[in-house]
């Protein structure tokens, strides 16, 4: 009875496991001079018509994620679990551009947006967002 709960109780484990490793499939690394960044194909769930889709995610020292959906580039950051930043386009108001709501694109920026426009081009993934034409990030607080 034992070597029977033993199994079933290791396979549960397995199957949990390869689960959540499914979410995520490492798609390319790239050094910088800031560090690591390391880019996936992630599976993630839609909210509006609660489907499945794909998205690419590009992580930074394990802090920062950078998402590239069809319609938003958005930046999170594991530190700040209540903010997130969406890339914003054309010209930004003075008066925005002095306030803690607005972030300019930093070299680190830059460099992952410009790989993930790369990414996406060489998967075909013409329908997603791209960062040409990219002013910075507005801030916002997730619910």
């Amino acid at each position: 009875m034992k070597s029977r709960t033993l199994k079933i109780s290791t396979f549960v484990v397995i199957v949990f496991l390869v689960s959540c490793s499914a979410n995520r499939e490492l798609i390319g690394k790239e050094s910088t001079e800031f560090g690591d960044v390391k880019f996936y194909i992630e599976n993630y769930l839609d909210l509006k018509d609660n489907n499945y889709k794909k998205g690419v995610l590009a992580k930074f020292k394990n802090s920062t994620y950078y998402s590239f959906y069809p319609n938003e580039i958005i930046k999170t950051k594991t530190k700040e679990k209540h903010l997130f930043y969406t890339l914003t386009f054309g010209e930004i108001t003075s008066e925005l551009k002095q306030t803690e709501y607005f972030q300019e694109l930093s070299k680190i920026d830059s460099l992952i947006l410009s790989k993930g426009d790369e990414i996406l081009d060489s998967l075909k993934w013409t329908n997603y967002k791209k960062s040409k034409g990219a002013s910075g990030f507005i801030t916002e607080v997730s619910q």
